[in-house]
């Protein structure tokens, strides 16, 4: 993670957001009762995404040490003793380290844990014509901008990558594994300039955000004036009340540019 990256990144952060089916109803609650939904990994719309990719490298002694460390943690009834006999059969007899059903174990293990953590998603830019056809239902949408501050401030920049980030099971502390699986995209996505916030103790649903921190409303190019009047009428009922702006189609290139209300 490179601390420039943090120290540099946007005072803002975006959220694209359809009003499609029940669209409607989740922009209700973030912007009337002050809601976020986190998601899990298993639910993203990349196969690859914090899918967990590891190498397994190390001595036999190396791993005897690992499996003494889990025993100790998961088998309490053991003496040390014990721990010490039931490592070395594991590492030296069965060879658990080098078994490919083993790690396969090992890796559907952290892959549970990733998939338990809830992510919050949101995007540097608010102009990405892109993300607005993908996101925010062809432009009919809308764009949130939330403060990078309070709980905000602890969102981080995905780094993409042609190739998958090298993590090493035993060398690598828990935090550089999820951070390199859950912070790694393919370099196809780079466009989306995305940072993720992150709940790894309460993992996914839905989290309440101080309502200060919401600061922007941008209304999509193509909404219609029933949902304009929707979220107008939202936006007041939320204090402070955020700035709202609309999305236009730049009059001479392939761009949008944004028009305070």
């Amino acid at each position: 993670m490179n601390l420039d990256d943090l120290q540099s990144g946007p005072n803002v952060l975006y959220k694209y957001r359809t009003l499609s089916g029940e669209g409607s109803t989740w922009v209700r609650q973030t912007i009337v009762e002050n809601e976020i939904y986190f998601s899990s990994p298993s639910r993203f719309n990349d196969p690859f995404d914090c899918k967990v990719f590891m190498s397994f490298g190390g001595s036999s002694r190396t791993w005897k040490k690992h499996f003494m460390a889990l025993l100790k943690k998961n088998r309490p009834d053991l003496n040390r003793q014990q721990r010490q006999a039931e490592a070395h059969r594991i590492a030296n007899d069965e060879k658990a380290h080098r078994n490919p059903e083993a790690l396969g174990r090992m890796i559907a293990d952290v892959q549970r844990r990733v998939d338990d953590i809830g992510i919050f998603s949101l995007c540097a830019r608010n102009d990405d014509i892109l993300m607005w056809s993908y996101y925010a239902q062809n432009h009919e949408g809308l764009c949130l901008g939330f403060f990078r501050s309070g709980m905000f401030s602890g969102a981080l920049p995905v780094e993409y990558s042609h190739t998958f980030p090298r993590v090493d099971y035993l060398k690598d502390t828990p935090e550089r594994q999820m951070e390199a699986h859950c912070l790694t995209k393919a370099a196809a996505w780079q466009h989306e300039k995305e940072w993720r916030l992150f709940d790894i103790e309460c993992g996914p649903g839905c989290r309440q955000y101080p309502p200060e921190l919401l600061g922007e409303i941008i209304l999509g190019s193509r909404m219609s004036q029933e949902r304009r009047d929707d979220i107008l009428s939202w936006a007041q009922h939320h204090q402070p009340t955020p700035k709202l702006f609309e999305a236009l189609l730049s009059d001479d290139a392939y761009g949008i540019k944004l028009r305070e209300l």
